[in-house]
């Protein structure tokens, strides 16, 4: 899958995937240890799909966006148009 965040037009932090997704996103996760995203699907514990943790650390801008609004958009991308959009809370680990 490949994946990628962008600011919307109206400054909502969105994370745009090509591919379906294996399971309905429960919540996003933010680490402050490594600045990385993880998506956490809303599954049984018997069904043992893995989250997604992004490879990359998120910017400062995207970072400051996802702090002050609490929530991100997650979207797929097909024809070139953003379809299937959206929000979930975030949950912040390892602040200090």
């Amino acid at each position: 899958m490949n994946a990628g965040i962008v600011i919307l037009q109206d400054e909502t932090p969105c994370i745009v995937y090509d591919e379906e997704l294996p399971c309905p996103v429960r919540h996003v996760e933010f680490d402050y240890e490594d600045h990385q995203i993880t998506l956490v699907y809303d599954v049984s514990k018997a069904e043992e799909v893995q989250n997604l943790k992004f490879d990359f650390p998120l910017d400062r801008r995207f970072l400051s966006l996802l702090e002050k609004e609490g929530s991100v958009t997650l979207a797929s991308i097909k024809n070139e148009q953003l379809v299937d959009i959206k929000e979930y809370s975030v949950i912040f680990l390892n602040r200090k």
